[in-house]
């Protein structure tokens, strides 16, 4: 398995790699994506389950089609939210954190330091990725985070740790942005596979810096400070909504389903508000 993944990571960074540079369709991209994630998959000698309250949904063909899809989601989503400083790597270093507390709760070691290895690596990335940022992620890096995240959440559920209810609330702030923001585009038949500048964050992110720079800020430090902001509100919502939640559905199993929609349906709502309210403005 860990050489399926290995593989699977080099085809994800390597597409990502060639994307920054050249240019490369989003059909190929995504068959590459595919390619790798469905190796992954079907090295892994079982599939998590997942329990719908308390009814288990143990179907395999049915589990690799889901896995395959939810995997590419989340490599693809992480690139789409990966569009202004530090936040694609504070989302992660917040998410994997709320899982190194989920396991270290429940006396698991080993995942707690390969996750908190991750989130040391992008703690120093972030140094140099803060705003004003310096260096950034790119296709290659946001891709493989997107990707890297799913397969921890995959391994610790199949290993009883984590259970797949609890890392969607823990990935709920990209998830819900993300997911929005794809069927509002794909419902005005926009191309939604391509690079915009859409996403409720992004909106978020040109209101502040228009209100700031009406308050005497200049374009920098505006665009500086309503990054920041953006960034501190998403590790608000991590630590103080998604992970509380995150620890009920790991602990209370039956009701992952109900705390999950609990979870994502204020995040849902702010999401199409800010995109509704940015849109008519426009």
């Amino acid at each position: 398995m860990l050489g399926t993944l290995i593989f699977s990571s080099f085809l994800i960074a390597g597409v990502g790699v060639w994307d920054d540079f050249h240019v490369i369709s989003a059909r190929w991209r995504f068959c590459i994506h595919l390619l790798a994630i469905v190796t992954f998959i079907l090295s892994l000698p079982k599939l998590p389950v997942l329990v719908l309250f308390s009814i288990p949904i143990n179907l395999p063909v049915v589990s690799i089609i889901l896995y395959t899809l939810a995997l590419a989601w989340l490599l693809n989503l992480y690139n789409f939210m990966d569009g202004i400083d530090g936040l694609a790597s504070t989302e992660a270093i917040s998410v994997c954190m709320s899982a190194v507390l989920l396991l270290l709760t429940q006396g698991e070691i080993n995942w707690s330091l390969i996750i908190a290895l991750l989130a040391s690596c992008l703690s120093g990335f972030l140094i140099w990725n803060w705003p004003h940022a310096k260096i950034f992620m790119g296709d290659a890096c946001s891709g493989f985070l997107g990707f890297i995240l799913g397969v921890f959440a995959l391994l610790t559920a199949l290993e009883g740790w984590i259970n797949l209810w609890s890392w969607m609330i823990l990935l709920a702030v990209f998830i819900s942005d993300a997911s929005v923001t794809l069927m509002d585009r794909f419902l005005k038949g926009e191309k939604w596979y391509q690079a915009h500048c859409t996403h409720a964050y992004q909106y978020q992110a040109q209101n502040l810096i228009q209100t700031l720079k009406r308050q005497g800020a200049s374009q920098n430090l505006a665009r500086i400070q309503s990054h920041t902001q953006i960034n501190v509100v998403v590790v608000a919502i991590n630590i103080g909504w998604l992970l509380p939640l995150a620890f009920l559905a790991n602990t209370f199993i039956f009701w992952g389903v109900i705390l999950t929609l609990l979870a994502y349906l204020p995040l849902i709502f702010f999401v199409r508000r800010i995109r509704y309210s940015s849109c008519s403005a426009d």
